[in-house]
C-alpha cells in the first residue's frame, strides 16, 4: 500500500471512529430511558461477538477462504495462545462500559473512559518500559483534573435537583468505578494488540513472537481470531449472570430498536478500533476522540442531562488539551 492510501484509510478510519464512539455513547444512554425494558449486558456482549466472528469470516472469505481456515486453525498455536488474554479482557471490558452507561450521563461517561489513557500510559511504562516525557506527566495530571471536574458537575446537579437513582441500576459511583475498571482492562488488551497489529510477516525477524508462520495476518483474520475466543468467554459471562439466556428467545429479551444499535455499534467499533491501530498514529487518534468528546457534550447539554456550567466547560476543555498534549512526541 502507498503512502496515499495509507494516510486516506487513517482518516477514514478515524472518521468512522469519531462516529462510531459519539453514537455508541448516544444510543447506550437511549436504552435506558423511561419506559425502556430492561435487557442483559452479557446479552449484547455475546451477540456482538457472535455478529463480529461471522462478519469478519464472510470478509476473510470472500477473499481467501483458506486464509479463513489458517486464521481459525491457528488460534490453538503456541505462538497465537497470547490472543486469549486481549479477548477475555475487552469481553470483560465491554460488560463494564455497558454497565457504567446506563448510570452515567452522556458526556461523563464518554469523559471517564479517558481514564485509558492513564492506564495505558502506566502499564506502557510498567511493562514496555516506555519513556514517558514530564509534558506527558502534566497532560495525565491534568486530564484526571478535567475528568474529576466533569464528574463533580454531575454529582451537584443530582445533589441540587435530588434525582433518584434510576430503578434497576448501581449508583453513580458505581458506575465511574465499572467504567474506571473497564479502562485497566482496556489498557491491557490494548497494549498487546497493538502490537500483534502493527506486526510485519519478515522471514529475517524470527523475535515476532505473535507472528503467523504460515500466512500474513490481515485486520479481519485477526478479528476473526479473536471473536472465535471471546464468544466462549462472553457465553460464560451470559450463563453466569442467567442461566436462562441460554434460550434464544431469552438471549434478546428486552431489545428494542436501541439496543440492536448498540450491537451494530459494538461490531463496527471492533473493526474500527483495529484499522485505527494498523493505519493512524496516536496524535490523529486522540484528535478524533477529542472531536468525539465534544460532540457528546453537546448532547449532554441539549438533552438537559447537565446544565452548561463554566465548570463543565472547563472540565471538557481541559480533557480535551490533555488529550491532545499527550498525543504529541
Amino acid at each position: 500500500m502507498d503512502h496515499e492510501s495509507f494516510r486516506s484509510s487513517g482518516l477514514l478510519a478515524l472518521s468512522a471512529l469519531v462516529i462510531q464512539n459519539t453514537t455508541l455513547a448516544i444510543l447506550l444512554k437511549l436504552t435506558t430511558r423511561p419506559g425502556a425494558a430492561s435487557y442483559s449486558s452479557a446479552s449484547v456482549v455475546l451477540l456482538t461477538e457472535v455478529l463480529k466472528f461471522f462478519v469478519c469470516s464472510l470478509v476473510v472469505a470472500r477473499y481467501s477462504f483458506r486464509d479463513l481456515v489458517s486464521s481459525l486453525s491457528s488460534v490453538t498455536e503456541k505462538n497465537q495462545l497470547i490472543l486469549f488474554l486481549p479477548s477475555s479482557l475487552y469481553v470483560v471490558q465491554n460488560n463494564l462500559l455497558i454497565q457504567g452507561a446506563k448510570v452515567l450521563p452522556t458526556i461523563v461517561y464518554i469523559v471517564c473512559t479517558q481514564t485509558k489513557i492513564l492506564t495505558t500510559a502506566l502499564f506502557s511504562r510498567i511493562i514496555l518500559k516506555t519513556k514517558i516525557t514530564n509534558v506527558k506527566y502534566l497532560s495525565l495530571f491534568f486530564l484526571a483534573v478535567g475528568i474529576v471536574m466533569v464528574q463533580s458537575v454531575q454529582n451537584q446537579q443530582q445533589t441540587l435537583t435530588n434525582k433518584p437513582l434510576e430503578k434497576g441500576t448501581a449508583s453513580q459511583t458505581g458506575g465511574v468505578a465499572a467504567v474506571l475498571l473497564a479502562s485497566i482492562t482496556s489498557a491491557a488488551a490494548g497494549i498487546i494488540l497493538e502490537k500483534i497489529y502493527k506486526q510485519r510477516s519478515s522471514q529475517t525477524a524470527p523475535s515476532l513472537e505473535f507472528q503467523s508462520e504460515t500466512f500474513e495476518h490481515t485486520v479481519w483474520t485477526r478479528n476473526v481470531q479473536l471473536s472465535t475466543i471471546s464468544v466462549p468467554f462472553a457465553l460464560v459471562g451470559s450463563c453466569l449472570q442467567n442461566r436462562d439466556l441460554l434460550t434464544i428467545g431469552e438471549v434478546t429479551k428486552g431489545f428494542d430498536f436501541y439496543v440492536w444499535g448498540v450491537v451494530a455499534c459494538q461490531v463496527i467499533g471492533g473493526v474500527v478500533t483495529a484499522f485505527v491501530m494498523k493505519f493512524a498514529n496516536n496524535l490523529l487518534k486522540c484528535l478524533a476522540i477529542s472531536f468525539s468528546i465534544c460532540c457528546c457534550a453537546v448532547y449532554s447539554v441539549a438533552k438537559g442531562d447537565l446544565p452548561l456550567s463554566t465548570p463543565l466547560l472547563v472540565g471538557i476543555f481541559t480533557v480535551v488539551v490533555s488529550v491532545f498534549l499527550f498525543s504529541r512526541k
